[in-house]
């Protein structure tokens, strides 16, 4: 089902947000978007603020951050994301920019048994991926089997991040083969900047 999601990467200020969260809130938007690195961590202070008068069952929150070798980091940074935003559990949770293969190997043999540990704890819910990387990579990510969503680039004109071509040729050109991948094995997909960027 589509839906819409705000994202907080841009926003000039707390109170800018809190009017937008509430505007949203008021026209059925309840998906919000961040990540430990927008703003220097401010976006998740920020969102924190704003939805922590908020109804917790009224919105979903979902926050990204980078995967890297270290296990025990890897925990750290979420729960301090989560301290953040001020909550006790994560709607959803992403791997940050898995743009090279080195950050996939980070994720599948480092931070990804981290997080289903955290799931395990009631920590986490669904746990996905945010990718600028080639066609390629993204394929290979989604087909891995071991992600809930994927964050990718697909504009009905093309891909401004894929070359135009893919790992399976036309007609599945662009990002459109991994978007099919991902339907094929129920996972959730969220496009990012359909309205920006090129799209």
């Amino acid at each position: 089902m589509p839906i819409i999601s705000c994202g907080g990467m841009r926003h000039k200020s707390t109170a800018d947000l809190r009017d937008l969260v509430q505007s949203c809130l008021s026209h059925g938007i309840n998906h919000f978007e961040t990540a430990a690195m927008y703003m220097s961590g401010k976006s998740e202070r920020d969102y924190g603020d704003v939805l922590s008068s908020i109804d917790r069952d009224r919105f979903i929150i979902q926050t990204k951050v980078r995967p890297e070798p270290n296990r025990q980091q890897f925990r750290e940074k979420v729960l301090a994301s989560m301290a953040r935003l001020r909550v006790d559990r994560l709607d959803l949770l992403g791997f940050h920019g898995v743009n090279h293969p080195i950050h996939y190997e980070d994720v599948v043999n480092h931070c990804l048994p981290e997080a289903r540990l955290m799931q395990e704890e009631g920590l986490l819910g669904h746990i996905g991926l945010s990718s600028h990387a080639p066609t390629p990579l993204l394929l290979e990510c989604v087909e891995s089997g071991v992600f809930d969503y994927v964050n990718l680039h697909y504009h009905f004109i093309g891909s401004y991040v894929s070359t135009g071509t893919s790992a399976r040729g036309a007609p599945d050109a662009g990002n459109l083969c991994v978007i099919r991948a991902a339907e094929g094995l129920d996972m959730g997909v969220f496009i990012i900047s359909p309205m920006d960027k090129g799209g």
